[in-house]
């Protein structure tokens, strides 16, 4: 019989359990130049697609929050001159956006 004591932060002093493991075998699943669909969680509108951007920095390198600092594209699909931001990327939605959206904001009750 295996115990998981599934409350145990990777924090925990003398801790190694469940969570501590996972986080250690995660790496970040976009890189340096990858274009990501970036999203945002609005308190009227539910989730929206804020839009497309260019890697610039991963900002955390064991994956577990997916946090990066990005460069918004513009119009022309070219980076946007001073538009970078720190945002965490969704692991879904990066195949179909408008799609993921929709089906996030029904599961939140939001038409």
């Amino acid at each position: 019989m295996v115990e998981v004591d599934l409350l145990c932060s990777t924090h925990a002093l003398g801790k190694c359990g469940l969570f501590e493991n996972v986080e250690m075998k995660m790496k970040a699943l976009h890189k340096k130049g990858d274009t990501v669909n970036i999203f945002q969680m609005s308190v009227s509108k539910g989730l929206i697609f804020e839009g497309k951007a260019v890697v610039l920095k991963v900002l955390d390198p064991n994956g577990m929050d997916e946090y990066y600092h990005v460069r918004f594209l513009g119009r022309d699909g070219k980076p946007a001159l001073g538009e970078e931001y720190d945002r965490f990327v969704d692991r879904q939605g990066q195949g179909d956006p408008d799609q993921y959206v929709k089906d996030m904001n029904k599961k939140l009750n939001i038409a």
